[in-house]
């Protein structure tokens, strides 16, 4: 009876290590990724509560903030017929190419000093430290690129180009429109509210902000901003 070469006993040793080590990758990547399905699940729950928290009635700047992006709840269209602001506030925002038609909520500044973002993804807000439609200077809204699982209502802003129409709703029904010029896209520490506030004397300009880039997860932010810069043709 013939022996079994020595090299084939090693190539069966090491066919049986490089096994052990697949299954050990395996079992490992399996682990890491239900910890990872399970932290997101509480990332939500978690979320859930502080959107609770954020629309109570005692709820506080803090709270609100922590909030903002965070609801993910698509508005019904008996709530946009039924939205109501100040004859000159803009009311709605209306961007064709994207299919975008959203409410424009007021925002003031967060307890830092950043201007606030609405809650809801599917929503916008106007600086109210930016001008109302029409007075001839910067009217500035902001909007959600995505939510924790879902795009938000500024999730294809960078794809516009110059040419393409934003319209505004005021209040009082007045509709305004808009004609893209450019955009830009900086990062989070060179973006400058005072520079995008500012105009050509006389003009009237409508320009959005959305966040883009990547995740900074201890700054719950993104690390850059897509603006795009439009100026009204009507």
């Amino acid at each position: 009876m013939s022996s079994i070469p020595k090299n084939k006993h090693q190539n069966r040793k090491l066919a049986s290590y490089m096994l052990m080590f697949c299954l050990m990758i395996g079992l490992f990547l399996v682990v890491l990724g239900g910890w990872r399905y399970l932290s997101h699940l509480q990332d939500l729950e978690r979320y859930k509560k502080e959107v609770a928290k954020a629309s109570g009635t005692d709820a506080s700047l803090e709270d609100r903030q922590l909030a903002e992006g965070k609801d993910e709840t698509k508005p019904s269209g008996e709530g946009l017929e039924s939205y109501r602001v100040g004859a000159a506030e803009p009311r709605f925002i209306f961007i064709d190419k994207l299919g975008v038609q959203s409410k424009v909520l007021p925002m003031g500044l967060n307890p830092d000093k950043s201007i606030q973002s609405p809650v809801n993804i599917y929503d916008t807000g106007w600086y109210t430290g930016s001008a109302k439609p029409g007075e001839g200077a910067v009217v500035v809204i902001d909007g959600h690129a995505s939510g924790p699982t879902r795009e938000g209502i500024f999730a294809y802003l960078d794809t516009l180009v110059a040419g393409d129409q934003i319209g505004i709703e005021k209040g009082d029904g007045t509709r305004l429109n808009y004609a893209v010029v450019r955009k830009q896209e900086l990062a989070l520490e060179q973006t400058d509210m005072s520079q995008i506030m500012q105009a050509p004397m006389g003009e009237e300009w409508l320009n959005l902000i959305t966040c883009s880039g990547n995740w900074i997860k201890d700054k719950t932010t993104f690390d850059k901003r897509t603006i795009v810069y439009s100026r009204r043709v009507l």
